[in-house]
């Protein structure tokens, strides 16, 4: 976090340090402690303050419903111009993400789109080969036998899923899970998003 969340991108969660907050057991009356532990810590984690991730952001745009098609082309752009550039950033630094997804992106009330959660970064090239990160948007390679070493191309992968999921308001492949909404979704229909964005924003999507 030190080395990525510096405040040099502005896409990316700025981090302002951490502590370890401990408290005695005998000091605090209203603290919930397991019995038999004298001293409770915590890792405290200090980090830019946003208002909400994609996910809640999609999910109250869809529910208000007569979502205008300039907003959300706008939006789509901009989701995609944050997050690639934050993942530009990262790879410049020689760091993979792995895990990106619209809970690990976050959003501030000046619509500025930061990727968030480095815990699953890794150094790119270590060619990690462990499946780190979350099954419903994992690229190819990485649930074949033998998975193949985590990439810059996994992690665009991850991103255009979140934006289509941003388009359409749930994942692609809501009713399935694990290495079953995988294969449903390596089959899944793209033309279904003709009719909702621009061609363009559309070709560069599945590009990703």
């Amino acid at each position: 976090m030190q080395q990525v969340g510096t405040g040099d991108c502005p896409y990316l969660i700025e981090y302002y340090g951490a502590m370890i907050d401990t408290v005695s057991k005998d000091s605090c009356e209203f603290c919930i402690i397991m019995f038999f532990l004298k001293v409770y810590s915590e890792l405290c984690i200090c980090m830019e303050l946003m208002d909400t991730t994609l996910r809640r952001f999609y999910q109250t745009m869809h529910q208000l419903g007569n979502i205008d098609p300039n907003n959300l082309d706008f939006l789509v752009r901009r989701v995609i111009h944050n997050i690639a550039s934050a993942l530009h950033f990262l790879a410049e630094k020689q760091y993979l993400h792995r895990d990106i997804k619209p809970e690990n992106i976050l959003v501030n009330d000046r619509g500025v789109f930061k990727l968030n959660d480095y815990g699953t970064c890794c150094d790119m090239n270590l060619a990690q080969t462990d499946p780190i990160g979350t099954i419903a948007y994992f690229p190819p390679e990485l649930v074949r036998n033998p998975p193949a070493p985590s990439s810059i191309q996994g992690d665009m992968w991850a991103l255009g899923i979140s934006v289509v999921e941003t388009i359409l308001g749930q994942h692609p492949c809501p009713l399935s899970n694990g290495i079953e909404r995988f294969l449903i979704l390596t089959e899944w229909n793209r033309d279904i998003l003709e009719s909702i964005i621009p061609d363009d924003v559309r070709a560069l999507i599945l590009q990703l």
